[in-house]
């Protein structure tokens, strides 16, 4: 489970596996994350977001600035509660071939107030 504030800047790490034994290698590897904003609308963020840790061993982050979060859609109460989330969609694209990285669910927390 994922877990991010709205306002607040994170850093996540995945591992892109093509199965549960065999990860993908991502040398020269673009990426395009797509999590949920207000209202169902989608919420990309490019290749410039994500820095490749260990090609070799599938290793990859995403930066998110608070900017970034404040764009997600906060998670309701009840899914909050049950610790029901969203889905983080990666798109991994290798000499033009795509391969899709679902990561564990996503839980977005109201922005947390200043004083």
């Amino acid at each position: 489970m994922i877990k991010i504030t709205k306002g607040n800047a994170i850093t996540l790490n995945f591992t892109a596996k093509k199965t549960p034994t065999s990860v993908l290698n991502l040398t020269g590897a673009s990426f395009a994350t797509q999590m949920m904003g207000p209202g169902g609308k989608v919420v990309s963020f490019n290749n410039s977001k994500h820095t490749i840790l260990v090609a070799a061993s599938g290793t990859f982050s995403l930066t998110l600035s608070a900017a970034d979060t404040a764009l997600l859609d906060r998670s309701t109460e009840e899914q909050i509660k049950k610790l029901e989330g969203r889905e983080i969609v990666t798109t991994i694209t290798q000499s033009g071939l795509p391969f899709t990285v679902r990561a564990s669910l996503l839980i977005v927390y109201p922005e947390t107030p200043r004083s």
